[in-house]
């Protein structure tokens, strides 16, 4: 929650958090793979239909979450310029990045309602093994 509140933490904090959240991100994907790979190879064959719905679903976040990314380093005041002194913010991008990640949160928050069976599920096993 704090990467997405700039206003509350600060620009170099918002910045510095987001980094720190690709690699959250990348693990997220590693440890889903087999499903993703599943999902994807038989998305033209006969499909759940609660299934097909989260497979676009999480398509469209991921991209979503790319573009977010992406458009906020276009936008970076604090971190980019540490590394490329030259760097001068783009308010275009700046722009682009406040919307786009505004729209990220209600994007994630439904991902996890579509996945919300299985969370409980794997939070009850992990509990069950403890």
């Amino acid at each position: 929650m704090a990467v997405s509140a700039p206003h509350a933490t600060g620009i170099p904090l918002h910045e510095w958090l987001s980094f720190a959240f690709v690699p959250v991100f990348i693990a997220h994907l590693v440890m889903n793979w087999d499903w993703i790979l599943r999902v994807y190879r038989r998305f033209l064959k006969p499909l759940g239909g609660s299934t097909r719905i989260n497979a676009i679903w999480d398509l469209l976040l991921y991209g979503w979450m790319l573009f977010a990314f992406l458009s906020g380093v276009l936008a970076s005041r604090a971190a980019l310029p540490a590394f490329a002194a030259s760097w001068l913010p783009d308010t275009f991008w700046n722009d682009v990045h406040h919307i786009s990640s505004n729209l990220l949160l209600p994007l994630l928050g439904v991902h996890l309602g579509l996945h919300a069976k299985w969370i409980v599920g794997a939070l009850r096993r992990r509990k069950a093994e403890a």
